[in-house]
């Protein structure tokens, strides 16, 4: 049960990236299930009102129920409804994908991301729920620097109480003072040599006040040596996103703006 569970999420977020139909063997394909068990899956999701088919094609795709499921996280919130804008917008002005990113236990979890064009590396097509390193990962060490060095030790030592990786104390408080005093966060590798990322804290949090961070990954040659003006770009973007949250109807910059003579 809890990996039917399981598999039917991943379907779902499957489909967002695709955003189109598919047959049972991409699906299958795609997340390395057995066919069988996953025609009987998308079947019984089908059945439930979550996809509908097409028996002309022989795809499937999710119905509106799917899309209306969340909408009350992002809608509730004047910020929340504007984060999968913004992150549209970072993947657009520097080229790269784009995530959010939010702490997971002893973790950085991606919560959305969106793909862009593989250019000078391949790419380990991140998903939603993938997990990176909070210790070494550019989102993990942003995550990071706005909490005590005591805790963030603490953190250190659970990591390495429980994961297998060779950071020291030493090198994630490095990083995590880099990162405060550019305000931005940036890695290359060392899980994948050829990609890197920049990762910038975003002003709001999810509903349980767990912080939410913004981060496009790349190539590891451009993010080593482009961090800055990438970084540059996110700065822009968080900016813009802050004032609009400080005023959510727009007046404030519709009277700013000057009157044609």
């Amino acid at each position: 049960m809890v990996k039917s569970a399981r598999r039917a999420l991943e379907i779902l977020e499957r489909f967002e990236a695709l955003q189109r139909p598919a047959s049972v063997g991409e699906i299958a394909t795609e997340l390395g299930y057995p066919v069988s068990s996953t025609s009987v899956l998308l079947r019984t999701m089908e059945e439930l009102g979550y996809l509908s088919y097409d028996a002309h094609s022989r795809q499937f795709a999710p119905t509106v129920r799917v899309g209306f499921m969340g909408d009350w996280i992002l809608n509730g919130h004047p910020g929340r409804a504007r984060l999968k804008s913004l992150l549209h917008d970072a993947r657009r002005l520097t080229a790269m994908t784009a995530l959010l990113a939010t702490r997971n236990g002893l973790d950085a979890q991606y919560l959305f991301v969106l793909r862009a064009q593989e250019m000078n590396f391949e790419s380990r097509r991140p998903a939603m729920g993938t997990i990176r390193s909070i210790l070494t990962a550019s989102p993990g060490i942003m995550l990071l620097a706005e909490l005590p060095d005591a805790q963030i030790e603490l953190i250190v030592r659970g990591v390495k109480a429980t994961q297998r990786t060779s950071a020291s104390l030493e090198q994630v408080m490095n990083s995590v003072d880099d990162a405060r005093r550019l305000g931005y966060a940036w890695n290359v590798g060392p899980r994948f040599p050829d990609v890197g990322s920049v990762s910038m804290r975003l002003p709001i949090d999810d509903m349980f006040g767990k912080p939410l961070v913004m981060s496009v990954a790349g190539a590891g040659t451009t993010i080593a040596a482009e961090h800055a003006r990438i970084a540059g770009v996110l700065r822009r973007l968080v900016n813009r996103f802050r004032r609009r949250l400080a005023d959510p109807s727009g007046v404030a910059t519709r009277r700013s703006r000057p009157r044609p003579t």
